[in-house]
């Protein structure tokens, strides 16, 4: 396990430029678009931490900068991005599949080429088609899905808001970790199959405070439960297999306790 510093890899030129790296004026919109929402939630994060660690109530104002804190981190994630990226490789991927069964592809696709006056033979077109039947080939996308997904941040932070908190208090010697993907979310298969409503989320707010977001149809609001090592440590495990490259803890030790257990590629 290598150690390297945040500041070297929580960060990359032009993240939100519609090609990472290249500076446009798109990226420097949501850069602004992001720095407000920060600002806002900064506005309130002292207050928000000794609430929770104090069990007070939470208030409405205090649930807004929650929610926009958690939709923030949630859509510009990494994670995010591979994951917009990879279902639209799957859509593509799955109409190619269907236009290629048609049993008059081949013919359909000589005759377009005819029309445009690019010679191609029926053995090259049936490659074509074995290549889409098989999907045994490789989409590459820009930022603009990521980027048109970004722009919905407020319609997801209006659904983190109506769903029930639970904040987690670590009590023990043990204390929470996170990751390069800040909010993650446990689904039996990829996050599309299932409404945002019915995923349950997850963000370590501080390492002594867990959040996880649940279905707003069963129980309370607002609840908070002081944990011990053994629910830490099973956050934490679970915290390191859906990241993407790094996690990050306050004590180098509560990594090193994972490793025993961990079963990542890394």
């Amino acid at each position: 396990m290598k150690s390297r510093s945040y500041t070297s890899v929580c960060w990359q030129d032009f993240y939100y430029a519609e090609e990472t790296g290249v500076a446009d004026d798109i990226s420097q919109e949501f850069e602004a678009y992001f720095k407000e929402i920060e600002d806002y939630f900064a506005s309130g994060i002292d207050g928000i931490i000794d609430d929770i660690l104090n069990y007070k109530q939470i208030n409405p104002r205090q649930l807004d900068q929650l929610a926009w804190f958690f939709a923030c981190l949630w859509v510009r994630s990494p994670q995010m991005r591979s994951s917009v990226n990879g279902m639209m490789e799957k859509a593509m991927k799955w109409f190619g599949q269907t236009v290629a069964a048609e049993p008059h592809f081949i013919d359909d696709i000589k005759q377009a080429f005819d029309e445009k006056g690019v010679e191609a033979s029926t053995e090259r077109i049936d490659k074509m088609r074995n290549m889409y039947l098989d999907g045994d080939y490789k989409l590459e996308f820009g930022n603009q899905h990521h980027l048109n997904t970004i722009q919905k941040t407020e319609e997801y932070m209006l659904w983190f808001k109506g769903k029930n908190w639970r904040f987690y208090i670590a009590k023990g010697s043990k204390q929470f970790i996170t990751s390069d993907t800040p909010v993650i979310e446990l689904t039996s298969d990829d996050m599309f199959n299932n409404h945002i409503m019915q995923r349950p989320q997850f963000l370590a707010l501080t390492p002594d405070v867990l959040i996880e977001l649940t279905d707003p149809t069963v129980g309370k609001k607002f609840k908070r439960k002081a944990v011990g090592d053994a629910e830490v440590d099973e956050y934490n495990l679970v915290r390191a297999q859906h990241s993407e490259q790094f996690a990050y803890a306050k004590s180098r030790s509560d990594l090193e306790d994972l490793m025993t257990y961990y079963r990542g590629t890394e």
